[in-house]
């Protein structure tokens, strides 16, 4: 079925007529229309045939089929593409076409030449033809040995399957002779302005479609003129323009000639070829196709062909923040083992404390405290067999104070002592404390204790501090109060412990407190040590009042 295609109005046939008449070619060949799908191959597998494509971004070899495939096998089968997110516009697998020069020997047998091929698109190439310009070319060729005779020959025949426009011109062959002289051997200028007639008495059109070889009345940016034109539309065949034999100029071997001639050309593959990309950086695509005809008009609607490429997981978000939290779960695991660690540290270095402050009391009450009881029976034993009476005072003071010294050391080494880390224990003591030294001073205690609900952890300094201080309390009320009785009242309330120390004496002026000391000094540096505070009331004639508060976490 013949094919027919509108052609650019600029574009005309010549006809020997008359008046130079030319009429309109207004068709050649038609082109199928309809959008055509693309084939993908993605590293040699092809890719499903659904609404939502995906291509791994790890795909290396990416090939798209250019062409329409429901086609037969030499159907005209020419396509435009371009990668959407890739490509800058649109493109086309280049086809080509060749200027060839042959050589023949003396028994006209053709035995060599030089081809120059011409493949894709030419600088001045422009489907508006009269913005179209040509371009020059001028090539040197040396006479093979055994050459009698060179022919220039204008074809299509270049890659497989190529179609598309060849246009020539103004083709002159010069000798270049060895003195340097020039000698025009052919120059298709001889007979201006290059009619039909005259181009068609020096060429000759041939070929496996020699109809496709055409004189074509053009109108470029340079002007109207005929040219030399391939129109192939063919994909199995292809047409020629030879230089007829009586132009084709004598040669001998090593001559030298210069061959000049002015072209556009358009030319791509006709038939479905694959065209492969590399890897794809990850986004969104659209390969786009669209049938074009033998002049590179686009023809029928685009096909487009979506398809995305995603991140590699390790550019994902969330991928990123799983590292984040995996960063995260490491580092409070870190911090977790170190604070363990130093947790496990501490806890052993707090037991061999304790163990060490157990053993010091334990050789303070065996050893020392043994020793200064034998000190205090002998003294009382002394006291009560001396003749003398100022012998006697002396052993009684003697004794006086190896009892005071058993009772003071029998504190230490029950504060030093780690199993009485707790506020149960402190309370217990503080009781015994008072009581006692209430009862060796004469002086009635009244001691209210509120049962304990927990048992919490009270250091041992925390413990020497509250007894340093409450024994001070206690002792200014025997020494200075003058009363009869002294009330204590200890409770733990809110986190913190609470311990009053009151009597009905004489009091004082707080006013001259600061002057007479009374020990407050001593109590509040002691308070202040253990983040408590102490309060003294006293009014003369009323009695003192002394209250400390000691926060228990």
């Amino acid at each position: 079925m013949p094919r027919i295609m509108n052609l650019p109005l600029s574009l005309r046939r010549s006809k020997s007529m008359p008046g130079h008449r030319a009429i309109c070619l207004c068709a050649l060949m038609s082109i199928a229309s309809a959008a055509t799908a693309a084939d993908v191959l993605v590293d040699g597998s092809p890719l499903p045939d659904r609404l939502q494509r995906e291509i791994p971004h790890s795909a290396e070899h990416i090939i798209f089929t250019i062409g329409d495939t429901s086609k037969a096998a030499g159907d005209f089968n020419r396509m435009r593409f371009r990668l959407e997110g890739k490509d800058y516009g649109w493109r086309q697998l280049d086809g080509s076409a060749v200027f060839t020069v042959c050589f023949y020997d003396q028994a006209h047998n053709r035995f060599g030449q030089r081809n120059f091929e011409r493949k894709g698109r030419s600088a001045g190439a422009n489907r508006d033809f009269t913005k179209a310009y040509f371009t020059h070319r001028r090539e040197t060729i040396v006479v093979p040995a055994n050459a009698v005779q060179m022919e220039p020959i204008i074809s299509s025949a270049g890659s497989p399957a190529s179609v598309g426009v060849y246009l020539v011109k103004n083709v002159r062959i010069t000798r270049a002779n060895a003195d340097g002289a020039r000698e025009t051997v052919f120059d298709e200028k001889s007979s201006p302005p290059s009619s039909k007639e005259a181009l068609e008495a020096a060429w000759k059109a041939d070929g496996s479609h020699p109809s496709m070889a055409q004189v074509m009345d053009l109108t470029s940016s340079e002007g109207r003129e005929n040219v030399l034109a391939l129109v192939d539309d063919d994909n199995t065949g292809h047409a020629e323009w030879r230089l007829r034999y009586q132009q084709c100029p004598a040669v001998s071997a090593g001559e030298r000639f210069i061959i000049e001639w002015d072209e556009i050309y358009e030319n791509s593959m006709g038939e479905p070829t694959p065209k492969e990309y590399g890897m794809l950086a990850p986004g969104a695509y659209e390969f786009r196709m669209q049938a074009v005809d033998v002049w590179g008009n686009p023809v029928g609607a685009e096909n487009i062909t979506p398809f995305i490429v995603p991140k590699p997981y390790w550019k994902t978000a969330w991928f990123w923040s799983s590292c984040a939290g995996a960063v995260a779960l490491l580092i409070l695991l870190g911090i977790y083992l170190v604070i363990r660690t130093r947790a496990r540290r501490e806890l052993q270095r707090a037991r061999l404390l304790e163990q060490e402050r157990l053993r010091i009391a334990q050789d303070l009450h065996d050893d020392l405290g043994a020793r200064l009881t034998h000190l205090s029976l002998l003294s009382s034993h002394a006291e009560n067999h001396t003749v003398a009476p100022e012998d006697g005072e002396k052993f009684r003071e003697f004794s006086y104070l190896t009892r005071d010294l058993v009772a003071t050391l029998s504190e230490t080494v029950w504060t030093v002592n780690p199993k009485n880390d707790h506020l149960e224990s402190l309370v217990s003591f503080l009781c015994r404390m008072i009581a006692g030294r209430g009862k060796s001073a004469g002086m009635r205690c009244r001691i209210d204790a509120l049962p304990l609900v927990d048992h919490r952890i009270v250091p041992s300094d925390v413990r020497h501090h509250i007894i340093l201080a409450v024994k001070e309390a206690v002792n200014n009320v025997f020494k200075h109060s003058g009363a009869e009785e002294l009330t204590a009242r200890i409770a733990v309330e809110a986190g913190h412990l609470h311990i009053t120390i009151s009597d009905p004496g004489g009091g004082f002026d707080e006013a001259t407190l600061a002057e007479e000391g009374n020990g407050l000094v001593n109590m509040r540096e002691r308070m202040r040590c253990v983040k408590g505070t102490v309060v003294l009331k006293s009014e003369i004639g009323k009695g003192t009042t002394v209250h400390f508060d000691v926060p228990i976490p």
